[in-house]
């Protein structure tokens, strides 16, 4: 799991493209208990309209994860708020 949360938030503008890493960050992926697969992901946001964004995008950021892993990694996208999400 780990090494898996490490690549997402290393490789986060590679995986999202650019407009999007530019307004958010991955903060944290958890798992059901016992499984490595349709976790979910935290993403932060600086302000609403990025958290609209995101909301709309939700389903093509997961599809773009399990591309970039190979693997169904992320089955739920939360959004949260923060001040400084960078």
């Amino acid at each position: 799991r780990g090494i898996a949360e490490m690549r997402l938030i290393r490789d986060w503008p590679e995986i999202v493209g650019p407009e999007l890493a530019g307004c958010c960050l991955p903060q944290k992926v958890t798992f059901p208990a016992g499984q490595t697969l349709d976790g979910t992901l935290t993403i932060a946001v600086e302000h609403g309209p990025a958290a609209l964004e995101l909301q709309y995008k939700s389903q093509a950021i997961m599809d773009r994860i399990a591309a970039y892993f190979g693997y169904r990694a992320v089955a739920r996208v939360v959004i949260v708020q923060t001040l400084n999400a960078k």
